[in-house]
C-alpha cells in the first residue's frame, strides 16, 4: 500500500509506502505538515526516509520529518555533493533559504534490499539525472524520482547530469522490469514500464 502527497512549489510527488503500519517516506520535498498529517492520520511508524536524489525539491522537508519521526535518512552515496549544491541552487534560483541539508544516516547501494518487518524494497541505482539518482522497487511498482516520467525523462543539464547515463539507466535497468510494472515518478502522473518502452520518444528502441 502507498499514499501519494503532492508538495511544494515544483509539485513533487512524495510517497509513503507502508505495510503492517511500518512505513518508508520517499522524497519529502516540501510542506512537512502535509506529510506528517498523513503519517498521523494512518497511525504509521516511519522507519526510513529516502530521497531518490538530492535536489532541493526532493529533500526540503527531510529535516522536519526526521525530527518528528526519528527515522533514518538515506540517499545513494554519490549524492553527497548534490545535497550540498542543491540548497545553494534553491536560494539562487528560487529565493528559498533552506539552510544546511539533513546529513544522511546511511548511504544506499545498487541492488540493496531493505527489509522492515514485512515491508521489502530494492534500490536500483539509475545515474543520469544526478550521479546518485536511484529508483525504488516495491512489489509491482517502481518509484523513479526524476529518472523516468510518463512519455519523457529527467533533465540532464544540471550539475552532475548525463544524457548518456540516464538513457543507459532506463534501457538497461528499468526496462528490464516487467512491462506491467507501474511507474510512479517524482512529478506528474503514473505510467508503466511497458508503455514507456513502446511510446517514450527519448528511449524508444
Amino acid at each position: 500500500m502507498f499514499y501519494k502527497i503532492v508538495v511544494g512549489y515544483l509539485q513533487t510527488n512524495c510517497y509513503i509506502i507502508t505495510q503492517d503500519k511500518k512505513a518508508i517516506v520517499i522524497d519529502p520535498g516540501a510542506e512537512p505538515e502535509k506529510i506528517l498529517s498523513e503519517i498521523k492520520r494512518y497511525g504509521l511508524e516511519v522507519e526510513l526516509i529516502i530521497s531518490t536524489h538530492g535536489h532541493f525539491d526532493h529533500i526540503e522537508a527531510v529535516k522536519e520529518v526526521v525530527a518528528v519521526t526519528n527515522a533514518e535518512f538515506a540517499v545513494h552515496e554519490k549524492e553527497q555533493f548534490i545535497l550540498k549544491d542543491s540548497t545553494n541552487r534553491a536560494e539562487t534560483v528560487f529565493g528559498l533559504d533552506l539552510g544546511d541539508p539533513q546529513c544522511p544516516d546511511r548511504y544506499l547501494q545498487d541492488c540493496e534490499i531493505i527489509k522492515i518487518n514485512t515491508l521489502e524494497i530494492k534500490i536500483i541505482h539509475t545515474p543520469g539525472h544526478t550521479p546518485g539518482s536511484i529508483c525504488i522497487l516495491y512489489d509491482d511498482m517502481v518509484f523513479t524520482g526524476d529518472t523516468l516520467f510518463d512519455n519523457t525523462i529527467g533533465r540532464t543539464d544540471l550539475n552532475g547530469g548525463s544524457r548518456d547515463e540516464i538513457i543507459k539507466s532506463i534501457k538497461h535497468k528499468l526496462f528490464n522490469l516487467k512491462d506491467e510494472t507501474k511507474v510512479y515518478p517524482g512529478h506528474g502522473e503514473a505510467t508503466t514500464i511497458g508503455k514507456e518502452k513502446k511510446n517514450n520518444p527519448f528511449v524508444k528502441s
